[in-house]
């Protein structure tokens, strides 16, 4: 995915931005392409976020056993507006069950800590208080390899983006503003 992506990134100098999965791909892009000038992780990892041990049952991971609603509050928390809560459905019954489960088997596999110690640009970290997908040991995974990192906390989920976008805008127009202080 990151040759995939990097193909397609600007010919010029951009800030590479990483939601949840997509992180270590960001990671990836900052450490290995001059042009990237910021890392954006958003309620990211550099290492998966859950114990190895759960990588054989992926192969029984199917969304469509569990209720929308418990889905919904996983990823959004009170956030989850019937909006969101209709897009995150109409994604999730898009892709296919062997997608879901490939993707939770590579997240088992993710390690990139040692990219990330090598990312020689700024790197800021966007952060829900409230997510139950990534949490603060992940968050300071990432300041361990990466201690330059500024940490942006928000009271929200793990859909920050979604769910807090112009707060999520402003904290990271504010790193590109100040990048090269």
């Amino acid at each position: 995915m990151a040759a995939h992506v990097r193909e397609r990134a600007p010919n010029r100098p951009f800030v590479v931005l990483g939601e949840s999965f997509s992180g270590p791909i960001a990671v990836e892009i900052a450490a290995a392409d001059p042009r990237a000038v910021g890392l954006v992780l958003a309620s990211s990892f550099a290492r998966h976020p859950l114990p190895a041990q759960f990588a054989a049952l992926t192969r029984l991971l199917d969304l469509r056993w569990l209720p929308k609603r418990i889905i919904a509050t996983a990823l959004m928390g009170s956030e989850a507006t019937p909006e969101l809560t209709a897009r995150l459905r109409h994604v999730l019954a898009a892709l296919p069950r062997e997608v879901l489960q490939y993707r939770a088997r590579e997240v088992l596999r993710v390690d990139k800590r040692d990219r990330l110690r090598g990312v020689a640009c700024p790197v800021l970290c966007l952060q829900g208080r409230f997510d139950r997908l990534v949490n603060r040991r992940q968050v300071d995974e990432i300041v361990a390899a990466q201690p330059r990192c500024h940490v942006h906390w928000f009271d929200s989920s793990h859909m920050l983006l979604a769910t807090r976008p112009e707060a999520a805008a402003k904290a990271i127009n504010q790193f590109c503003e100040h990048m090269d202080e």
